[in-house]
């Protein structure tokens, strides 16, 4: 398939939850460049952007910034959404090649890359309704329950990428969702030991 012929991004992030591994798949076999990549970084980054907003204007964050320093705050939440977290999503997609490839992944670095940025803009929007949810939940109802829906999107990534990544890496895909609960307990019991933590 050309790229002429190619659906539009906003329409192959709506049908990726059809068949995701197929999703990924179609991704990954239409000529991939760092341009496109990048630009599918860029977007997942602006939906967090559009979240952290959102939050602002609920009240859940920055209640205390008022004039300058609301439009001060957006452009910094605008350059790390844009520029920052990109540079993370590369180095996470680093990190995650080197050790697949150790454990015998077959994909490519590019390859891994496409993996970690199409799982973070395929579900930002679904994260995005979610984080809106658990802030209404937590102020209406019961802040358990809306950290709990929070946490469900956290979920929703993880399973996501680890289908993306099992597909690249032609692996089993329980096995890398495995290794990314297992390394996340531990960074959470790690973080309850660290003084001023808790």
């Amino acid at each position: 398939m050309n790229a002429t012929s190619q659906p539009g991004l906003p329409w192959r992030v709506l049908t990726a939850w059809g068949n995701l591994r197929g999703s990924i798949r179609s991704l990954v076999d239409c000529e991939l460049t760092e341009a496109r990549l990048v630009v599918i970084a860029m977007l997942s980054g602006l939906i967090w952007y559009l979240q952290t907003v959102m939050l602002f204007r609920l009240g859940a964050t920055g209640a205390d910034l008022v004039g300058d320093e609301v439009t001060a705050f957006f452009a910094a939440q605008f350059i790390v959404a844009i520029f920052f977290r990109t540079l993370m999503l590369y180095g996470v997609a680093g990190l995650f090649g080197l050790v697949l490839r150790k454990r015998g992944g077959e994909g490519s670095w590019i390859e891994t890359r496409a993996a970690v940025f199409w799982a973070f803009l395929v579900t930002a929007p679904v994260r995005l309704v979610l984080m809106l949810l658990s802030t209404a939940v937590a102020a209406e109802m019961s802040p358990t329950a809306g950290l709990a829906i929070g946490q469900a999107g956290q979920l929703l990534l993880v399973i996501v990428l680890s289908i993306f990544l099992a597909e690249v890496h032609k692996m089993k895909a329980w096995t890398i969702f495995a290794g990314i609960a297992a390394i996340s307990l531990v960074a959470v019991l790690l973080s309850g030991l660290l003084p001023g933590a808790s």
